[in-house]
């Protein structure tokens, strides 16, 4: 194992260490503000907008059972399965 690994390791270890010392409030106000972290990368505004952040960001307050973010979750998988018109009836058909 090299040095960043062993630094990511133990960072790892000492974040787990903090939240398993926090309270049920405290872990919700922790996914609450992940979730609000998702919302800010995947709307344009301030942040640039980074859905790959965002699905992460939205995943962990998930995990931790924030219904909000399980259904960005579900919305952001939704919205990924569509696709645009013009792939579907294909260059070939538009006028020029």
């Amino acid at each position: 194992m090299d040095a960043m690994e062993n630094n990511i390791d133990q960072a790892n270890e000492k974040a787990l260490l903090v939240i398993a010392g926090l309270s049920v409030g405290e872990r919700q106000a922790l996914a609450e503000t992940q979730y609000q972290l998702g919302r800010l990368y995947e709307a344009e505004g301030d942040l640039p907008t980074n859905r790959q952040v965002a699905r992460r960001w939205y995943e962990s307050a998930a995990n931790w059972g924030y219904r909000p973010a399980a259904a960005a979750l579900h919305a952001m998988s939704n919205r990924s399965k569509r696709r645009p018109l013009a792939t579907l009836f294909g260059a070939q058909n538009r006028r020029a």
